[in-house]
């Protein structure tokens, strides 16, 4: 296999696991075809962060796919910023690293066949006349970037082509036309709602059918409504993402993984195990490993305690229940303990638990680890967050104090690295600490 690293681009979320946890479904597919030497994914707003992900990889070749339905706002201004791409060039050169950004997912023309497949699946189950039945297909959309509406106005070109019901309508979350405005746009009795997004997170199950609730209470005629699962849910996703790496110039060979374990980032990855065999048993984080098995402090490897053997189980527990959009969070859960099948599977179960954390380990040991100064990474930003440029340093340090203790990692962009071993540095401001220190500012404020 050709030493090349493919990295999934997603949004993340705050309030629901499933938004980041279908990117992870695509990683965890992609790892077990073997479709590159390393593959991960990275978030907006969980970890690994946008602008420390190139640190977790060794490939010289990285192709980065992001995971979105539009080519937008974060396709085209965030994700570039944040990962210091050239912005004006799909190709940047890190060093000896080449780095290619392909276009977003949305871009991909199988997600038409998905659409065609969920409206046919619809018109089957409800027996819905096709004559007299309207598809809306529904956007998230953002005033932000005008871009952001295209690609879903594109899907609704192509149903229409297909000619498989007498109309198709767009409407979006966040900029009009609104889902509110469906029933006045259309005369049909019928109406088949596919979101176009990519998880079952908290816009597909609270915020679509709220506003589809609103509008039919708000309408003066009755009518028949059937709401899709999200297109993201196809098994065959990640074949759209090999293709779009392929489009992007990128050679991907798949070779069959030599289990669940492999093809994870590998920065640090052999210092990180030649330091757990030199001392026998190491904490790293909120974790007790050595190569046996690792687990959380505080839980004993007694016969109570889960057995976890595949990465998917792992990140169930640790990210999922209860939901922790901060992997880092020092309220690691307890109970559980995962056996280590071989000595090269181990970093990749603590960076199912802490993503990104083993590269900022070794970078440190080495020297080789940078901050980014706290101007420096407010200047990046393009949008709210450009809000904290305001802060004051006594605010900042406050801030550090009551957000960062949370945290096993240290804020080197702000503080001076501590004479601890296994410091855990952190490189810039997540965007956890970000939303938190604005909502305290406001909060002042008021």
């Amino acid at each position: 296999m050709s030493e090349v690293a493919l990295i999934l681009a997603g949004h993340g979320s705050h309030i629901r696991h499933e938004t980041a946890g279908i990117v992870w479904q695509y990683v965890d597919q992609l790892r077990q075809l073997g479709a590159a030497y390393e593959v991960t994914a990275c978030f907006w707003k969980e970890q690994p962060a946008y602008f420390e992900v190139l640190d977790t990889v060794t490939a010289p070749t990285i192709v980065i796919v992001p995971v979105f339905l539009a080519d937008g706002y974060f396709t085209q201004s965030v994700i570039p910023a944040e990962l210091g791409l050239d912005e004006a060039s799909r190709t940047t050169w890190r060093g000896k690293q080449t780095v290619h950004l392909t276009r977003p997912l949305g871009g991909h023309p199988g997600l038409a066949d998905i659409i065609q497949k969920r409206t046919q699946q619809a018109l089957k189950v409800t027996n819905f006349p096709k004559a007299q039945t309207a598809v809306v297909i529904i956007g998230h959309g953002t005033k932000r970037n005008s871009n952001s509406r295209a690609t879903t106005q594109r899907q609704v070109t192509q149903l229409q082509w297909a000619g498989i019901v007498a109309e198709v309508l767009d409407a979006y979350l966040d900029d009009e036309p609104s889902i509110a405005s469906i029933y006045q746009r259309t005369a049909a009795p019928c109406i088949i709602a596919i979101p176009y997004l990519l998880a079952e997170g908290s816009h597909t199950t609270v915020d679509i059918p709220q506003a589809l609730k609103f509008a039919a209470q708000q309408a003066t005629s009755k009518k028949a409504i059937y709401y899709t699962e999200p297109i993201g849910v196809e098994e065959n996703i990640y074949q759209y993402i090999l293709d779009l790496a392929h489009a992007a110039g990128v050679e991907l060979s798949p070779t069959p993984s030599n289990g669940e374990w492999d093809n994870f980032p590998r920065y640090g990855h052999q210092a990180f195990i030649d330091a757990v065999r030199e001392q026998g048993s190491m904490q790293f984080g909120r974790l007790l490993v050595s190569m046996a098995e690792v687990y959380p402090i505080g839980t004993t490897t007694s016969a109570n305690a889960i057995t976890v053997q595949t990465p998917d189980t792992l990140r169930q527990i640790v990210r999922e229940r209860p939901f922790r959009p901060l992997a880092t969070s020092a309220d690691l859960p307890q109970g559980w303990r995962c056996l280590v099948p071989n000595p090269q599977s181990l970093p990749s179960i603590v960076e199912t638990i802490y993503p990104g954390a083993i590269a900022a380990w070794a970078r440190a040991k080495e020297g080789q680890f940078t901050a980014e100064r706290f101007s420096a990474a407010i200047a990046r930003q393009k949008g709210l967050f450009r809000q904290a440029e305001r802060l004051s340093k006594e605010d900042i340090q406050t801030n550090i104090e009551h957000i960062c203790r949370g945290c096993i990692r240290t804020p080197l962009w702000y503080a001076d690295a501590p004479k601890d071993n296994y410091i855990i540095p952190c490189k810039a401001p997540c965007n956890m600490w970000l939303s938190k220190s604005i909502s305290r500012e406001r909060t002042k404020a008021q």
